[in-house]
């Protein structure tokens, strides 16, 4: 159950809000992931190696009145 608890930033105006959380669990699955599948896809290899610049890479949702 600890993938369960995150903790996120709210953002609100007067269009809407924006719910973000930080992605760190999810860089490291992706990083596992494509450890696992090796040479096999180059996408999800492509996108840890992209991932691994990232400080403090955020991601969530955007909710519109």
């Amino acid at each position: 159950m600890k993938f369960l608890c995150m903790t996120g930033t709210l953002e609100s105006s007067l269009n809407g809000a924006k719910m973000l959380f930080t992605a760190d669990k999810l860089l490291s699955l992706m990083k596992s992931i494509s450890s696992k599948l090796g040479e096999k896809s180059s996408e999800i290899k492509a996108i840890a190696g992209l991932a691994d610049g990232y400080d403090q890479f955020r991601v969530g949702f955007k909710l519109v009145k």
